[in-house]
């Protein structure tokens, strides 16, 4: 299905927001341009946020615990309240939800108390974040190469679809992925700019994005320490880049510290069960998310390109043949570490590698940058040609993502049916306490009303127990399954 007129115009007006950037950038106002592609970002993510429904996985239970965090922010709850057994295993169905570090909820549950609890709120954050992340990728690349590699990057960032796809709520991780993205090059920002002071500046910096990525996503916010000390083992002496992990480390324990020691004393049950489960998946392949050991690698030119493997060659070539390559030698670091760990690792899952993404827009960046400078150099018309195709390839691939028909700005109903019926649902029970059965999207349910809901149907001893508890009793019925042994007091509801 083709693209919609608004998507078009979105679209169209980021493009004329990015000519405007090389128009300041070609007058060396480079400030000025970033804020040009920051703005082009901003258009994208904010239109592709703008359903008014949850997506399926994992939006709607970040969604409905960030909610929750609103009255308590200090207990993550899935359910409201846990009127029924659950198990605590289960986190698509338990109780006290710490399937994933609070930060990222934390920041939903506040852009929802400030500007009410509906989706764009609950997105608002990662696209604010996600469009943050596009220009710290543009200092890195200025410090690490020039300007124009780290203004390229920010666009290839800016139009990269598995981007925009995570800050909109469409894959798994989404805000989580999207905010500890954002840290983890943070972290690497701040470190470079703190070693044009003294060890102590780079570990502060190191340190505190690293515990806030860990308060984010826990075991895979580490990995910003062995980055940062590959990317500084040729230039730094051994005594000073040890100082500079032992602060950040430090610094790290510092901010982390505080909540994890809170839940493992306050939900020990949880939380241990959540820190086996992050080891489990070093091991063993959870929730069907396995793959071969070169799967990220087989999948790069689905989130980068087809042609994504020429950049990183020529990269690799260039560091091997030259000893005055430093810059790209520190991006092909950061980009290898988490491809090699999460590979690795038994359990796999597209987001979990993407921590290397700022590296590798920065690889293609400088990459295309050279190819653009040969062109220039280039006395044939034909091979002025060739490399113009080249480029325009180059250039247009790793975007192809965000327009296709199953892409970020597809074309697809804003405000689905189903989110509307949900959101009559409090019209039709009004302000009662209540529990409400056999409803397939519990999860959603809960996030638009006050209820708590299940997807299946009660016994009749469940409903006695929840009736005595104060609750008024409803149960879905499309007619395919007896309500008979229910009490005659339980309210049945027809599916709208």
């Amino acid at each position: 299905m083709w693209l919609p007129a608004s998507a078009l115009l979105t679209v169209g007006g980021a493009l004329t927001l990015v000519a405007f950037a090389y128009f300041l950038a070609h007058r060396q106002r480079w400030g000025y341009a970033i804020l040009a592609v920051a703005a082009a970002a901003l258009c994208i993510r904010a239109y592709a946020s703008a359903d008014l429904a949850l997506h399926p996985w994992d939006e709607r239970y970040h969604a409905l615990v960030a909610k929750n965090l609103i009255q308590t922010p200090l207990t993550p709850r899935l359910y409201p309240t846990s009127p029924l057994p659950y198990d605590y295993r289960t986190w698509t169905s338990n109780y006290i939800w710490m399937h994933k570090p609070p930060l990222a909820l934390w920041l939903q549950a506040a852009a929802m108390k400030t500007f009410g609890v509906h989706e764009f709120a609950l997105r608002l954050p990662s696209v604010l974040v996600s469009t943050a992340a596009v220009v710290v990728t543009f200092y890195i690349g200025t410090i690490l190469a020039t300007p124009a590699v780290g203004l390229l990057a920010a666009i290839f960032q800016t139009f990269n679809g598995f981007s925009v796809d995570l800050a909109s709520g469409r894959r798994v991780s989404d805000h989580v992925d999207t905010l500890l993205i954002f840290l983890f090059e943070l972290g690497i920002l701040l470190a470079l700019k703190g070693t044009r002071l003294n060890a102590t500046a780079t570990g502060i910096g190191l340190g505190a994005a690293c515990g806030f990525a860990y308060l984010t996503k826990s075991l895979p916010a580490l990995l910003m320490l062995p980055v940062w000390a590959a990317m500084r083992w040729q230039t730094a002496q051994l005594p000073s880049l040890l100082r500079d992990l032992g602060i950040a480390g430090a610094v790290a324990a510092i901010i982390a510290a505080p909540w994890t020691i809170f839940t493992v004393i306050t939900f020990p049950l949880e939380s241990s069960h959540e820190r086996g489960e992050a080891m489990r998946r070093i091991t063993e392949v959870l929730e069907g998310h396995g793959g071969p050991l070169w799967l990220y690698v087989a999948e790069m030119p689905r989130f980068f390109g087809e042609l994504i493997y020429v950049p990183v060659a020529i990269a690799i070539w260039s560091v091997l043949r030259s000893r005055n390559s430093d810059g790209r030698q520190a991006l092909l670091l950061w980009a290898a570490i988490p491809y090699v760990v999460f590979s690795l690792c038994a359990t796999k899952a597209p987001g979990y590698v993407m921590t290397a993404a700022p590296a590798i827009f920065l690889i293609q960046a400088d990459v295309w940058l050279w190819l653009w400078r040969k062109r220039l150099a280039a006395v044939q018309p034909a091979k002025r040609i060739l490399f113009a195709v080249i480029l325009f390839v180059f250039a247009v691939l790793p975007a192809r993502q965000l327009l296709e028909p199953t892409g970020p700005m597809e074309q697809r109903e804003r405000n689905p049916q189903w989110a509307r019926d949900l959101r009559r649902l409090t019209m039709r029970i009004g302000a009662e306490k209540a529990v409400v059965f056999n409803l397939g999207q519990n999860i959603e349910a809960m996030f638009y009303t006050p209820y708590v809901v299940y997807p299946d149907l009660p016994d009749a001893a469940q409903a006695r127990a929840l009736q005595q508890l104060g609750y008024k009793v409803y149960v879905f019925s499309d007619g395919s399954a007896p309500l008979s042994d229910l009490p005659d007091d339980v309210t049945v509801l027809a599916p709208e």
